[in-house]
């Protein structure tokens, strides 16, 4: 169902439609559990987590786009270990100065090899080599004053 946005969540109904998939097409055939889960026939913006179990319905509640969204892609070749001090990085950027302009962190998301590889994920970097993990990092704001730059480490 097609809400406009500016009334409650289905006052002014748009457009309904009704999503039918088979279930050979729900999941990814040779996918491990935890990645067909995330497959689902496809279909964007949908992540299922959880028990294993049917979806006999479901409701997306779309929201106006912020004036400003960022979002930050990295490749990790090494150890996880390598990689963690980058994320916590942007994570208390985000909670501290980048707060304080009105940033905030809409999502972190990480995603490891063998999901890089279920997905057909193509490397970005002229490494010549596959990533062992990826993270996104989106934020929005409504920028307050300019958000200071970080200090250098």
């Amino acid at each position: 169902m097609w809400s406009d946005g500016l009334a409650k969540p289905g006052a002014k109904v748009l457009k309904r439609e009704t999503l039918t998939i088979e279930g050979a097409r729900f999941r990814k055939a040779g996918l491990g559990k935890d990645v067909t889960d995330k497959f689902l026939a496809g279909l964007p913006g949908v992540q299922k987590e959880g028990c294993d179990g049917l979806i006999t319905s479901a409701k997306w509640i779309l929201h106006r786009m912020p004036p400003h969204v960022r979002t930050v892609c990295m490749e990790f070749y090494g150890q996880a270990r390598d990689a963690v001090p980058s994320i916590v990085e942007i994570k208390d950027y985000l909670e501290g100065p980048g707060k304080a302009c009105g940033a905030l962190l809409a999502g972190l998301e990480h995603l490891d090899e063998r999901y890089l590889r279920a997905v057909g994920y193509s490397p970005k970097s002229k490494r010549g080599a596959f990533p062992k993990w990826y993270s996104l990092a989106t934020s929005w704001a409504i920028l307050k004053t300019p958000s200071p730059k970080p200090p250098l480490k």
